[in-house]
């Protein structure tokens, strides 16, 4: 069995998923980042919000707890590692973890707005667009005609009804 499959059937995981009430892929998405998370740190997520409640009833100071320097660690071993917008993506999911188990997560400074890749912002042309529909069978030209005149996003084309 996967680790991603263990990491959906542990309790804790269930009770923070069950709080948070996301869309499937969402829930699929925070299951993979926390999965680096927990990989990361070495830790289940049991222990890791066992470790955060003890230094809350401790009154550990915000700048000297571990939910910080993990944190911290985390966001540094993400940005040598990802592109920003998938670092803010698994932070914001460990952030989710900690939060809805009502535990204060404070935000990290020197956060900022995630800008895409250069890499990631290519825009699509009408020759691209042609060349795809080259090989598409029907159905395929369907959806991205439909999709590319109409600026449906990709869950609006799959909800359409016919």
């Amino acid at each position: 069995m996967s680790k991603f499959m263990d990491l959906k059937d542990d309790p804790t995981i269930t009770t923070w998923l069950d709080t948070i009430n996301k869309k499937p892929k969402t829930v699929k998405n925070y299951l993979m980042g926390f999965q680096k998370y927990i990989e990361f740190t070495g830790l289940t997520p049991e222990q890791l919000l066992n470790e955060a409640e003890e230094e809350y009833t401790k009154r550990v100071l915000v700048g000297r707890s571990k939910i910080i320097t993990r944190r911290l660690a985390f966001r540094k071993h993400l940005k040598d590692n990802y592109a920003p917008t998938s670092v803010r993506n698994f932070m914001n999911c460990v952030n989710s973890f900690y939060r809805a188990n009502y535990l204060e997560v404070p935000k990290l400074m020197g956060d900022q707005e995630a800008e895409p890749l250069e890499v990631n912002t290519k825009r699509i042309t009408k020759d691209d667009i042609r060349d795809v529909l080259k090989v598409a069978d029907v159905l395929e030209k369907a959806i991205l005609l439909v999709g590319v005149s109409s600026g449906l996003a990709e869950a609006d084309i799959i909800n359409l009804k016919v």
